[in-house]
């Protein structure tokens, strides 16, 4: 189940076109990664949040800050 969501997920980031959508998937597909393991994945996708200043951005700097 939890490839499925990664699955959608990752879909959904490659269709967005609006700036907030896209990265509100971005932060959805961290957590899919992080439940499923996958860190180094979750850490880059968080780091592109924090980096952009989008929707998410203090959840994903916390969540960061505890993984590292």
């Amino acid at each position: 189940f939890d490839n499925l969501a990664e699955i959608h997920l990752y879909t959904a980031v490659d269709s967005y076109k609006e700036f907030n959508n896209i990265y509100t998937a971005k932060w959805y597909l961290a957590l899919a990664y992080l439940k499923s393991e996958r860190n180094k994945e979750c850490k880059k996708l968080l780091n592109e949040i924090i980096n952009v200043n989008a929707p998410f951005k203090n959840k994903a700097k916390e969540l960061l800050d505890e993984l590292n």
